[in-house]
């Protein structure tokens, strides 16, 4: 999906910040509710992770991020959402 050296940058509150990891990384939301929100110009950091067969993409928060949102445990990486597609598609009812 997209170019792998491509970059986006978010410039936003901390409980949207927080909001779009929990959902990006798929946390539950007892994960979500003992997150803090960053500090004032603080950085989240999620770092793509190539698949070995060189097609598959996942993402995952830094160290450091996740120091600084205070997340509870490493949990979850993120697939790349393909954009146009429903969220629940290929969920089970």
């Amino acid at each position: 999906m997209g170019r792998p050296d491509a970059t986006a940058v978010f410039i936003t509150h901390g409980i949207t910040a927080r909001l779009f990891v929990k959902r990006w990384l798929h946390w539950s939301v007892d994960d979500f509710e003992q997150l803090h929100n960053p500090p004032n110009c603080g950085l989240l950091h999620l770092k793509r992770l190539d698949g070995a067969d060189g097609t598959s993409v996942a993402y995952r928060l830094t160290r450091e991020s996740r120091e600084l949102i205070r997340a509870p445990k490493e949990t979850g990486i993120g697939r790349a959402l393909q954009l146009g597609k429903p969220l629940l598609e290929g969920r089970p009812a």
